[in-house]
């Protein structure tokens, strides 16, 4: 009643998780976006893969899948999961800190702009719906995104 137009799980790290919320949501007849973060490029946090995971989601109604506060260079390795096997919308918007992100959540090493740029390149021509970026990012990465994706 307050004008919500999307439900979004943002960095879910489990089946069990996901299954629950999407369950619970399921009342409100509003569009579901569901995202991922990873342990490595073929499995969520909690273990489960990544595969696994679509099979399940795919007996609800989410209307998007996408991969969020992820490495840059696991993000790119996991789209392929995705394409592969979702068949609907996706997307990605990766955390720019360097390697794994740390236990307090501090990131002290950030990618640089063009390897960004040039991930985000290789995953526009995979055909993404949603592309932006996580902890680590500034509007700066959102206009160099904006100028890669309206040259391509």
């Amino acid at each position: 009643d307050a004008g919500v137009d999307i439900l979004l799980l943002e960095t879910m790290n489990s089946i069990a998780e996901t299954e629950a919320a999407l369950i619970a949501m399921e009342k409100f007849n509003l569009p579901v976006w569901a995202s991922f973060v990873l342990n490595d490029p073929y499995h969520l946090l909690s273990g489960d893969s990544i595969i696994d995971t679509l099979k399940v989601i795919k007996h609800f109604s989410v209307d998007c899948v996408m991969l969020n506060c992820n490495p840059l260079d696991k993000t790119l390795l996991a789209v392929d999961s995705i394409v592969d096997n979702w068949g609907g919308l996706w997307g990605v918007y990766p955390n720019l800190g360097v390697g794994e992100p740390s236990h307090d959540g501090k990131i002290v090493n950030f990618e640089e702009m063009n390897d960004y740029i040039s991930i985000m390149k290789k995953i526009i021509k995979k055909g993404p719906f949603i592309l932006g970026a996580c902890c680590g990012s500034s509007t700066n990465h959102i206009d160099e995104l904006i100028k890669l994706r309206n040259k391509l």
